[in-house]
Parts: structure tokens; sequence; C-alpha cells
């Protein structure tokens, strides 16, 4: 951002601002236009002309108006994200939403209430991030190739885990693991913890597999108990236009509706995420849908990990959104 001098930067968030409110290509003389005539036509289309060669607009010929790039989006990003301002009214409707969210925990009027005055789908997304430690390992055979792992936490609790055991494992081998294990190998570790342990010191045989299947067993019933919840998918139907195709979103409607892809993006964050993402368009590998953004923040409570926001067309209003996600993520915070 430092490269570009503050009369580029400035006839830029004209550009941009322009084109959220037209949705098509900005000419010199509509920033003209907007300036007063401060600055001629020629004078702004020499400038316009740096910032597409920039790389910051593009345009289909040369006699066409111009557009912003995702690069440009993300330098405007930035901006409003300095700013960050709302209105009272929208701050009070954010502050209702998470009351009810406090009294009921239930985020359904948090992500009704974004979607509404964001204009796009809202989202909402948390998982337990603290992994437990074992007080107690057991594996109880129930037939050839089939065991229940259990297994029993620090604070007292009880899960079983279906697991397949290897061909020639038998009650013996089973019996030998729980005199191994319990309690000085087991005890104030992971799950992931004891078998690393196992893997790296003398263990009885078929153990080492035996604790790897459990934890794949364990993995995938964790899964479940992620929470996904997403809201106001009617209010995309307003991004379709000549730049948005049918079939891309039809596809990102049934990309939606799955949930799995969107909850695999966000369940993939490092413990410790940057505190705001967007993805334009094609630039993610799982969401890669022409025309749309997703933007959103993550947060912590406790042993808990979250993110709430929104998927909307690339010309959403970025001063309405950003700051809505932003000021809900703080209060989630809290």
């Amino acid at each position: 951002m430092a490269s570009f001098s503050q009369k580029d930067l400035e006839t830029l968030w004209h550009v941009i601002d322009i084109y959220l409110e037209i949705r098509s290509p900005v000419s010199s003389k509509r920033v003209a236009e907007r300036l007063g005539f401060t600055k001629s036509s020629a004078t702004l289309r020499s400038i316009m002309a740096k910032l597409e060669k920039d790389g910051l607009l593009s345009s289909e010929h040369c006699s066409s108006g111009r557009i912003p790039t995702s690069d440009a989006l993300r330098l405007y990003v930035q901006k409003v994200r300095k700013v960050n301002y709302l209105c009272q009214a929208t701050e009070d409707a954010l502050q209702v939403a998470f009351r009810s969210w406090r009294v009921q925990f239930c985020p359904d009027g948090v992500i009704q209430t974004i979607a509404s005055l964001c204009r796009c789908a809202g989202f909402f997304f948390m998982r337990s991030i603290r992994v437990p430690c074992l007080k107690h390992l057991d594996f109880i055979y129930i037939a050839p190739e089939r065991a229940v792992g259990v297994l029993i936490f620090e604070n007292e609790t009880v899960s079983p885990y279906a697991l397949r055991l290897p061909k020639r494992v038998t009650p013996r081998h089973l019996h030998s693991y729980h005199r191994y294990l319990n309690p000085h190998i087991v005890t104030d570790r992971s799950l992931s913890a004891v078998r690393q342990y196992v893997l790296h010191h003398e263990s009885p045989e078929y153990l080492a597999e035996c604790l790897e299947n459990l934890e794949e067993s364990v993995t995938l019933k964790q899964t479940s108990s992620q929470y996904m919840l997403i809201k106001g998918q009617s209010q995309l139907i307003d991004a379709i236009s000549g730049a948005t195709t049918l079939s891309t979103f039809q596809a990102l409607l049934q990309w939606l509706e799955k949930e799995d892809a969107l909850m695999h993006i966000l369940s993939q964050l490092p413990r410790d995420p940057e505190d705001f993402y967007i993805f334009f368009g094609r630039e993610h590998e799982t969401f890669s849908f022409e025309g749309f953004n997703l933007v959103f923040t993550p947060f912590f409570r406790k042993d808990v990990q979250g993110a709430i926001g929104a998927i909307g067309p690339f010309y959403m209003d970025y001063q309405k959104v950003i700051p809505v996600i932003e000021k809900m993520t703080q209060f989630m915070k809290e």
C-alpha cells in the first residue's frame, strides 16, 4: 500500500465506492462527477490507467470503464477495518441478538441478524479445542476384528468407541494391553500422546495399530460434535447478475447446503489464527465461486473455538459487512 500515492489511493477508493453502488464498470467521467469536477476526466483517466497497470483495476477493453480487482478490494478492506464504523441502530440490533444468545445459547438469532444486516448468507461455527487427558483406557472384545475402546477421562466422563481390530488380535492381547497401559502410561495423557508413547517404546504386539484405529473412531465421532449453522441463503438471490452465472449460484447454494466444506475450512484454522479472513472468488481451493466472497472472524470462549462470517457477492457492502461481523465476534469473545 505504501507504494501508491495518496492521489492514487483516493481515486481507487472512489472507483470502488462507485462500483459497489452501481455494480458495473466505472468510467473516469463518473468519478469526476463524484468529485464535483475538481479533477478532470483526463487526469482521472490517467490515474485509473496507472492503477490498471498496477493490477488494482481491470477493464474488458480500453474504452470501457474499470472494475476493482481482488487486490484492490483487499486494500479497501484494510482501509475499512481501520475505520470500522457502525451506526447506533446496527450496534443495538447486534446487542439484542447477542443477549438472546447469552440467554438461550442458540445462535439462530445472531446469524439471522447478521444475514439481514449484511444482506448476505451468515454462518456460525463452534468446536471444542481442548484435548482431554485420560484416566483409564480399556479394550473390550466383541467379535473377531471388532472391539469397543472405553475411554475414561480425568473428569470421570466415560466414552465408548467402536473400532476395528487387526485380524490376529485376540481377547488375550486386549488383556495384555490393559495391564501395559493402566495406570502409568495412560494417566494424564491424551489418546494421541498415549499412541505416540507406544510408538516410541517397547510395547505389546499390535497395540500401536489398535490405538491408531481407536483414534480414528474418536476423531470421526468428534466431528459430529462440531456445530455449524448457516442462515440467509435467500439474501444471495440478489447476487444473480451478468457477472455471476446461474450455474455458479446454484453450485454455491448446493455447497452451503452440505455444510461439510465450509466446516472443513473453519476446522482447519490454527490454534492462534489471524483475527480476520477474506477469500475472494477462486482464491481458496475449497471455496471457489467466481463472483462471491467468504468473510469471517474467529473467536475463542474458554475451551471453544468458533467463527462468525458471511458469504456474499463480490460487490458486498464491505463498510457494513466487516464492522457487523467484527462487532459480533467481539461480543462473543466477552
